[in-house]
């Protein structure tokens, strides 16, 4: 079955960081139920998680839906649709993708999860996986920087 936006359900999910900070999950699905588990996008500084839904053809949500995924998208700290406030790296790292994900996998029930990170999320969340901040994220697709960058 191929997917478009046109067959997305959107659900954007309101939720609190580890520090109170407001933070949001887009939970995309399918009229096609998952077959596999849940995996998390996470967005760049200064844009939002729409940036894995462009106005194209297809999108990497449409393809991870049609592959069977159950896909959630992140608005961390860095979000535009969120209040600006002072942020670091480390405050994401510590608060905010583990929060994320910690939700993510009760929703769920999934015991691990996945993600695709991108720009300054990518940063901060590779922060996360290697300060163990992440044990239950098993598979991590880093794009455009990771954990140096230089």
């Amino acid at each position: 079955m191929t997917i478009t936006r046109a067959a997305h359900r959107t659900e954007v999910i309101p939720f609190r960081a580890r520090d109170n900070t407001p933070l949001s999950l887009v939970h995309v699905t399918s009229p096609a139920e998952p077959t596999k588990g849940p995996v998390l996008l996470v967005h760049g500084s200064g844009v939002r998680a729409e940036l894995f839904r462009p106005p194209i053809r297809t999108t990497i949500v449409d393809v991870l839906l049609e592959d069977g995924w159950d896909v959630w998208m992140l608005n961390w700290r860095a979000s535009i649709d969120l209040e600006p406030l002072s942020w670091t790296l480390a405050d994401a790292a510590v608060y905010d993708h583990p929060a994320a994900v910690e939700y993510v996998l009760r929703e769920t029930g999934a015991d691990t999860m996945k993600a695709v990170i991108h720009c300054q999320g990518s940063t901060s969340f590779t922060m996360s996986a290697v300060a163990g901040l992440l044990p239950q994220v098993d598979t991590i697709v880093s794009n455009a920087v990771s954990l140096h960058p230089v």
